[in-house]
């Protein structure tokens, strides 16, 4: 899950000697081991820690310079979990956000509920006049794995998620693909303007009694807010954009 890659190491401690560094979204197989190395710490960010083992893998690769070979990896930065692409890009007329393409491209789409749209969510973010407040609600399943839904308001818009199976430290690198890289960063124009979709300027990333995970913009700015919590089995990601 580590979008700038990570190394592929000859032994089970992050000081020896490197073999590869394995692209984002690389295919590992667990070996079997004789010892499990003790529990290391990465500083992902300054206020955000990544804790797990050295595991011995062996590497499934398109890249023949990388296909079959054997090593450690710290295992922090791995899941089992389908995780985003890292280039998305939106095709066609149809604009399809990355986080719900992800969603519906990896679990199938199972359910889709709109309760409530008597206007554009965009209406306001655009400069339109009006005659009442933009509200919205939308609602879709993604398999059994993922509840989304979308509220929009007349200061602001809201999203949630819901995930069965997956941890806080997932929930945290997916989130950020789909919302912090470039990928995510596409924009679209319209008479009002360029309108940017996913943050754009600084954000902090900080870890709360390691069981909430919250992103937001450096010294409270302007943007949108974003929290990962951890309710009982599952994961509950919301988001907050105001106007």
């Amino acid at each position: 899950m580590a979008s700038r890659g990570m190394f592929l190491r000859d032994s089970a401690n992050l000081t020896c000697n490197k073999l590869a560094k394995l692209p984002y979204a690389t295919k590992l197989v667990f070996l079997n081991q004789d010892t499990i190395s003790e529990k290391l710490t990465i500083q992902e960010t300054e206020h955000f820690e990544i804790k797990g083992r050295m595991q011995k893998v062996k590497v499934i690769s398109l890249i023949d310079s990388l296909n079959n070979l054997e090593g450690y990896v710290f295992d922090g930065y791995l899941t089992k979990f389908p995780i985003p692409e890292l280039n998305y890009q939106a095709k066609g007329d149809n604009y399809v956000p990355a986080d719900l393409y992800y969603f519906e491209s990896s679990f199938g789409v199972s359910e889709k509920i709109i309760k409530k749209c008597p206007l554009d969510s965009f209406s306001i973010a655009f400069g339109e006049e009006i005659q009442e407040p933009c509200q919205q609600t939308f609602e879709k399943k993604f398999g059994n794995v993922v509840k989304y839904e979308s509220k929009c308001e007349e200061s602001g818009s809201s999203d949630s998620f819901t995930f069965q199976g997956l941890t806080l430290r997932e929930a945290y690198f997916i989130f950020y693909v789909l919302y912090f890289s470039k990928a995510s960063q596409e924009t679209t124009e319209n008479e009002a303007g360029t309108y940017y979709y996913g943050y754009q300027g600084d954000v902090i990333i900080y870890e709360k009694d390691k069981k909430q995970i919250r992103i937001e913009p450096k010294e409270g700015g302007a943007g949108c807010y974003y929290e990962i919590k951890q309710k009982e089995n599952d994961i509950f990601v919301s988001s907050y954009c105001g106007c």
